[in-house]
């Protein structure tokens, strides 16, 4: 068994573990009214089941998603929350996830985290449609599996909100320059360049348009006398490579959504010459400060460098535990107006359907020359 598991077995040594982050006053007679929190992650650990847990890329990501978690949970500790976090073992098993909801101690929970796969979050579903518990789906970007309604939040974004991210960012980098949305002839990509519009809006943009792809011709002309930013979520392959030989040429700049550097005929290399930017929610920079300052506390702790799942797990309960302390057990429906920049990911959520919510957070990037993801910094 690799040495780091081990470490990493003897934090995880039962099926459901609590860790408390917690603060006391050092005067006797002083009444404390901080909040305490109790919050359930389930994640399908395998303790039980070592051909699981180590031959397993997911098991791996897991763990290394809970260094995160502990992380985030120190430093709340520091900031004198009271949060006790219950860890479940699910097995990747329906059936234990619902013998683990039928607890007594399952009705005292503030916010359930995971699980993570669409079979054992459907147990939880119908448990937190009854209780009215928050419901966070934390890796995979799960639909709302029933109709009743309470909070159910995404922090993993569909292509679609993915899209209302995008227009935010888009507004607070390029301010000063007009916007044109290209809209298909037809309906396809309606709900895309809607989202992309009302972020845009949200995001304090002013100066945006719509033209039809047909226009294009139009769109030359004009990108002859001022440059300006395209966002285009058709599927034309010829459309979008005439854009990218505009934006090469620094005629335009030109956004598209992230999900169209897969299209067969368009590519990365396409998005790379083109100086497409884009919105991604799993991008971090390793030298900036807080990026620094964190894998300088996760080397202290475990000694070996952190990854994605890492900050990934640090962003998740770090946001959770602002939003309670915030806005206490209303954050739900107080985070349309909230947005909180994590190490690697960014929280802005959007109502969806039935008490549903989506991040749609999102960061604006691009490919450099060698075709490494860098931040956009429009205004330097």
């Amino acid at each position: 068994m690799p040495k780091r598991l081990l470490i990493k077995l003897v934090l995880l040594s039962v099926v459901a573990f609590a860790f408390t982050a917690n603060t006391t006053s050092p005067y006797r007679d002083e009444v404390d009214v901080t909040p305490h929190y109790h919050v359930a992650l389930f994640l399908p650990l395998h303790l039980h089941n070592p051909a699981r847990r180590n031959n397993n890329d997911t098991a791996s990501a897991i763990y290394d998603y809970y260094e995160g978690v502990e992380l985030a949970l120190r430093e709340l500790e520091k900031m004198g929350m009271k949060l006790t976090l219950h860890v479940f073992d699910t097995e990747a098993n329906p059936k234990v996830v619902d013998s683990i909801i039928q607890l007594p101690v399952m009705r005292s929970m503030h916010t359930i985290l995971g699980p993570i796969y669409p079979e054992t979050i459907l147990p939880v579903s119908q448990f937190c449609a009854k209780s009215k518990i928050p419901l966070v789906s934390i890796f995979k970007h799960i639909e709302k599996s029933n109709l009743d309604s309470f909070p159910y939040i995404n922090l993993v974004p569909s292509d679609s909100s993915m899209a209302f991210g995008q227009g935010m960012g888009i507004a607070n980098e390029f301010s000063e320059k007009k916007c044109y949305i290209l809209s298909d002839n037809n309906n396809s990509n309606f709900m895309e360049r809607k989202l992309f519009r009302e972020g845009y809006l949200l995001g304090g943009g002013q100066q945006i348009y719509q033209i039809y792809n047909s226009d294009i011709a139009e769109l030359v002309e004009m990108s002859k006398r001022e440059k300006f930013v395209v966002y285009c979520a058709s599927d034309s392959i010829q459309l979008l490579k005439k854009l990218a030989s505009l934006a090469r040429q620094g005629k335009i700049i030109l956004t598209l959504p992230k999900d169209k550097r897969k299209l067969k005929g368009f590519t990365k290399d396409d998005f790379i010459d083109g100086k497409v930017v884009f919105g991604d929610n799993n991008f971090f920079d390793k030298y900036e400060d807080r990026t620094l300052a964190f894998r300088k506390r996760y080397r202290e702790v475990y000694q070996w460098e952190a990854g994605r799942f890492q900050f990934m797990g640090y962003d998740h309960v770090f946001w959770l535990g602002q939003c309670l302390m915030t806005f206490n057990m209303n954050y739900p429906s107080k985070l349309q107006t909230a947005s909180y920049k994590g190490l690697m990911q960014t929280f802005s959520l959007r109502p969806s359907k039935d008490g549903s919510y989506e991040n749609a957070g999102c960061t604006i990037v691009m490919y450099n020359e060698n075709g490494v993801r860098e931040l956009v910094h429009s205004k330097d």
